[in-house]
């Protein structure tokens, strides 16, 4: 009996122990279990499709917002500020260039060939005229022609240009044909220097100054692209008006370059369109007198840049202006004097 209690008590120790290290194995295995299960859930969350999908669209976002950072940045460089912001600088309107420089061929072209309306003039209707006194038509013209621009240039700036070319062409046209018509010599004064003169003015200044509304960077360019105009004028004027005048004479020669002069400012007018109004949206517009002594900003003078070139362009313009008169009437005054 003692001995079968004694089996029955060792059996429930064995028990004991079998089941304490069982626990003991099972507690022991618990953290590696533990790291196990919490590494699969991380891999299975950060490998999952939706983090994938998320991730994707937040480099798109960030692609995207850096694509319209750059877009904005190139809108803003090419905009310079601009009152619209829609538009760029720089970027075509090649029909503005070429429709000034069409515009500017009879109006540059006529103060090229100078000399050949004085060489003729001085041998056929004021041949009994003293050149001194036959100099005065041709300098009235390039006062005017030259100096004008103080004065319709900030009209231009307020009002616009396809206006002042409309009011230029009219007065070169009708001071061509007042100029075929004349014979003496305050005819020529008030057809060729006065009527003529300020026509070129109102022509010439829009359309150099219109070039300023479209370029920055390409200014110099196409400022230069319009002003070959002028260039290609000074060429053909006088080639066409020596032929003419040979052909037909004096009064068809001039009329023939009236008509040239018209068609080539009525395709500036079709094709020149400045941004005047844009540019000054948001501005008053002046009265006359204040808008022309507006140009007289005294201030400007303490600015040595600015004296330095306005001494500089005086001396260049002169000598130039003097070559383009005298350099043809040259042989005429050598065989009269």
């Amino acid at each position: 009996m003692i001995a079968k209690e004694n089996n029955h008590i060792i059996k429930n120790e064995q028990h004991q122990q079998a089941s304490q290290m069982s626990q003991d194995s099972s507690s022991a295995q618990l953290p590696d279990k533990t790291y196990e299960s919490s590494r699969m859930a991380y891999n299975d969350t950060s490998d999952s499709p939706q983090d994938l999908e998320s991730c994707q669209n937040c480099h798109s976002r960030e692609s995207s917002n850096d694509s319209q950072v750059s877009e904005l940045s190139q809108q803003t460089d090419d905009n310079y500020g601009d009152p619209d912001p829609n538009f760029h600088y720089d970027k075509g309107h090649f029909s503005i260039v070429f429709g000034s420089m069409i515009a500017l061929m009879p109006a540059w072209g006529v103060m090229s060939a100078i000399g050949v309306f004085q060489t003729y003039v001085a041998e056929h209707q004021l041949e009994h005229v003293s050149l001194t006194t036959q100099s005065w038509i041709f300098s009235i013209y390039s006062f005017f022609a030259m100096g004008g621009s103080l004065i319709i240039g900030p009209f231009f700036d307020q009002y616009g240009g396809r206006n002042l070319m409309i009011i230029g062409g009219v007065l070169m046209i009708g001071g061509l044909i007042g100029a075929s018509f004349s014979s003496e010599t305050y005819q020529f004064i008030l057809s060729f220097g006065v009527a003529l003169g300020v026509g070129s003015a109102f022509v010439i200044c829009p359309n150099v100054s219109v070039i300023n509304h479209y370029y920055v960077k390409k200014l110099g360019l196409m400022q230069g692209i319009s002003e070959m105009g002028g260039s290609v004028g000074g060429v053909l004027i006088p080639l066409m008006l020596r032929r003419l005048f040979v052909q037909v004479g004096w009064g068809w020669a001039m009329r023939v370059l009236a008509l040239f002069s018209l068609v080539c400012i009525a395709i500036g007018i079709l094709l020149v369109k400045d941004r005047t109004q844009i540019l000054n949206r948001g501005q008053p517009k002046l009265p006359f007198y204040k808008l022309f002594f507006k140009n007289f900003d005294l201030e400007q003078l303490k600015d040595k840049t600015f004296v330095g070139l306005v001494l500089s362009v005086v001396p260049v313009e002169f000598s130039l202006l003097l070559t383009i008169i005298w350099e043809d009437s040259m042989p005429y005054c050598s065989s009269h004097y």
